[in-house]
């Protein structure tokens, strides 16, 4: 199973979460944008949350842009990296290679794309199929420029994959389901998990990807009916420290709790 762009409603990500671990799917590629934003707060709250829907069950994450930036566009990794571990690596099952890329900048670094060339070149060969899956699609649907990777990092990824036998592309970020290619390869990009829809369909949704002996046979969208609201209370206290009218609201609470406080205790005294 195949998620993407939670933005910290833990609902449907549990939902999907749970609907993974009762049915036959053996893991979950998870596209990034798991929180909302990037502070500990948020990491903490919605893991806890989506760990204890998943039990045991295999979770293979790769960033996306709200893990890296802070408030003020700044690309720090390490909340990520101390929560996820290493941002791009690959991992083998059954007969199938999967790669996991990181494109939460919208690029592609030299160094690793260098990686991937190597991992092409010397782990493919040990496969009969081969999936990467990165937040980033190389193009999308819209062809809009901040929903895909910047021309440079584009026509780089297509020098290193194609004609390297990869079977499939998987990638987020967009928040609609779309089937198209790139370098001559099945490109899926998945719908949002929790942030705004733009597709026609107006729901929230996930991909399941079967693969046999006999390859790729089925990429399916799948879309769900839960409540997709946030947990108000959750969601307000995650974003403290990190927006600056939440910590005003906050504070004024605060106060107000303890005007009301100081006057019940004299009332109570007089």
């Amino acid at each position: 199973m195949v998620a993407s762009d939670t933005g910290a409603k833990n609902r449907p990500i549990e939902y999907i979460a749970k609907k993974a671990r009762k049915s036959d799917a053996s893991f979950i590629l998870y596209l990034g944008d798991l929180v909302r934003y990037r502070n500990p707060s948020h990491f903490k709250w919605i893991t806890d949350e989506l760990a204890q829907k998943l039990k045991n069950f295999p979770f293979y994450a790769v960033p996306g842009n709200h893990e890296i930036l802070t408030e003020d566009g700044v690309v720090d990794r390490t909340l990520y990296t101390s929560v996820f571990g290493q941002p791009y690596y690959w991992f083998g099952y059954g007969n199938t290679l999967f790669i996991g890329l990181n494109s939460s900048e919208g690029i592609l670094s030299q160094s690793q794309l260098e990686w991937l060339s190597v991992i092409l070149k010397k782990i493919r060969p040990q496969f009969k199929y081969c999936v990467i899956f990165s937040h980033y699609p190389p193009i999308s649907k819209d062809r809009k420029i901040n929903r895909e990777l910047d021309p440079v990092s584009r026509k780089k990824f297509e020098e290193v994959i194609r004609g390297r036998d990869v079977d499939l592309i998987l990638a987020g970020h967009v928040h609609y389901f779309w089937k198209g290619e790139f370098a001559g390869i099945p490109l899926v990009t998945v719908p949002s998990s929790g942030q705004p829809v733009r597709s026609d369909i107006d729901k929230l949704g996930y991909v399941k990807v079967r693969i046999g002996k006999d390859g790729i046979f089925s990429v399916k969208e799948h879309y769900i009916d839960v409540d997709s609201d946030m947990e108000f209370m959750e969601v307000f206290f995650s974003n403290a420290l990190v927006k600056d009218e939440i910590n005003d609201i906050s504070m004024g609470l605060f106060l107000f709790g303890l005007v009301l406080f100081v006057l019940g205790k004299r009332l109570k005294t007089e």
